[in-house]
């Protein structure tokens, strides 16, 4: 059976971590599955995992976040710095366990869902694996955080976005291939809501983002068209002391209910119980909150500005999509909803359809489907280095650039300053250190630690093939593959017409395919192969 590995942050509560079980548990009757999980939070994950699902953690306690927030709270200065000492600490232990498990796991395929897992699982993960980033969240348009997913993901063979929107802004700008999963339900109710309470539900982190804040505005101008009707709010995080005190002040008191973190089948009966869903958010990049609230048949209100709801909620059919984060407006969706209750009926039934596509045993097919489309580019694909000095070198072997996506292709080069920007252009990239004869001595030394690295990266990528333009840089790989019984393909450059390089001396004997550049060095090299100049 094939193996599949999760890398996850923490098994705790989140929209990630419930996607990751929700997959995972699918994934179990098909593949040997397991999740590796950098923090343990909790005893056991928050949501409930199969038995047969193998989680292994790498450290037995999470981040110290809360202390050094309370040392600054407290302006505990020396405790302070005693938890920033500790939180590096933290941090470098985490990156050494992900990167020694990335490095030592035998999958055959591994799914990153942070964007740091994404990065080391490309730069350190098996070539035979096929590695997978799974991106949960929305960008909202902030720069760095779109660089810092488009870096991370240069070496991963896909990307999977849980919206279109967020494929096809991705794959734009990227040359990974990035793919459209959306998440899924992984159960449906068989009874569903009366939408008869006069109860107003929403669930999420009290954190900015979902913008409670907001709700309690909203609510309040709800509340004064309709006093008897409640808001329950399930969920916990940093803002619930501030969303307390606007409670308070907004004289809301036993109308808003707080429910804290709870299970599965709490959040299940408040739902059950409930006649309107409101979504807040100032970002959501799926939205899986509102299919759970569609599968009760609650009808939902939202503000446009979280993307996962505009990929869910047609406005006017199974809610409401409220623009420009107008709260005056919601309020008056929700008061028109309260108001008639045929209305509730009819798009509560549309959300009930809207919810059936998204199945998880409709849902899993297309992982499937991904599962074997990377297992064919992994079995089917040539692997290829291809290796040059740089400089005129590269140049020409970089004239071959059109071969690289055609194969398990891996560009070596010398590493300078004009050469580092090829790893945003190339999914794999190494260096090897640059040197010239004009000093001897030092020259000794790089080309005695070339060879060690040749070595290493060639056990590393175990290739199929070396294609190279020369010139001593590509030396030590051929002639390593060539103790391989590999193939060999080396392009004589194009500067000489009339007299053999060095390199082409020390090649031509070893090369399966000898290519020369101009008719008159077939005089010089009578083996090889006339092509024509491949400027």
């Amino acid at each position: 059976m094939k193996k599949i590995t999760f890398l996850a942050l923490h098994l705790g509560y989140g929209g990630i971590e419930r996607s990751i079980i929700t997959l995972a548990n699918a994934l179990v009757d098909n593949y040997d599955v397991e999740i590796i999980s950098t923090y343990k939070l909790y005893d056991k994950p928050r949501f409930k995992l199969d038995d047969r699902v193998q989680v292994k953690y790498l450290m037995d306690y999470g981040p110290n976040r809360d202390e050094i927030n309370r040392a600054i709270d407290s302006h505990h200065y020396i405790k302070l710095l005693k938890e920033l000492k500790k939180a590096h600490k933290i941090l470098k232990l985490k990156k050494k366990l992900m990167i020694k498990t990335i490095k030592e796991c035998n999958s055959n395929i591994i799914i990153s869902t942070r964007d740091i897992h994404n990065s080391w699982l490309g730069k350190y993960g098996k070539n035979s694996v096929v590695k997978i980033g799974w991106e949960h969240n929305y960008h909202n348009n902030n720069h760095n955080y779109i660089k810092k997913i488009l870096n991370s993901i240069t070496k991963l063979d896909y990307f999977v976005l849980v919206s279109k929107d967020l494929r096809d802004f991705y794959q734009k700008r990227t040359k990974t291939k990035c793919i459209y999963i959306p998440n899924s339900l992984d159960s449906y109710p068989t009874k569903y809501a009366s939408l008869e309470e006069k109860s107003i539900v929403s669930v999420g982190r009290l954190s900015y983002e979902k913008g409670y804040d907001d709700l309690i505005d909203v609510f309040k101008l709800v509340n004064d068209r309709y006093p008897d009707w409640k808001l329950n709010i399930v969920g916990d995080g940093v803002e619930r002391a501030k969303i307390e005190a606007k409670i308070l002040r907004m004289n809301l008191a036993g109308k808003v209910i707080l429910h804290g973190y709870q299970n599965k089948d709490y959040v299940n009966t408040q739902l059950f119980k409930s006649s309107i869903y409101v979504l807040p958010s100032r970002s959501e990049s799926f939205g899986l909150v509102i299919l759970e609230a569609f599968s009760y048949g609650l009808p939902c209100v939202a503000f446009d500005r979280a993307n996962g709801a505009k990929n869910l909620i047609s406005d006017g059919w199974n809610g409401y999509l409220i623009k420009d984060s107008d709260k005056v407006k919601m309020a008056k969706r929700i008061c028109e909803l309260i108001a008639s209750p045929n209305r509730r009926v009819v798009m509560g039934t549309n959300a009930l359809t809207e919810a059936s596509k998204y199945n998880i045993n409709k849902i899993k097919k297309e992982w499937f489907h991904l599962f074997n489309q990377g297992k064919a580019v992994k079995e089917d694909k040539k692997k290829v280095v291809f290796i040059s000095s740089t400089g005129g070198h590269l140049n020409e072997l970089l004239q071959l650039r059109s071969m690289f996506d055609k194969y398990d292709s891996y560009l070596i080069t010398e590493k300078t300053q004009t050469t580092l920007n090829l790893q945003t252009e190339f999914k794999s990239v190494d260096y090897l250190k640059y040197g010239t004869r004009h000093n001897p001595f030092k020259y000794i030394y790089v080309c005695i630690f070339n060879v060690i690295k040749s070595i290493r990266l060639y056990h590393k990528i175990k290739p199929d093939y070396i294609i190279t333009t020369g010139a001593h840089t590509c030396v030590p790989m051929c002639y390593i593959a060539k103790l391989h019984h590999k193939k060999i393909i080396y392009i004589e450059t194009f500067a000489n017409m009339f007299s053999k390089t060095l390199t082409g001396r020390m090649i031509y004997p070893i090369a399966s395919l000898f290519i020369v550049q101009w008719e008159s060095m077939l005089k010089l090299y009578p083996k090889a192969v006339y092509w024509g100049w491949i400027f």
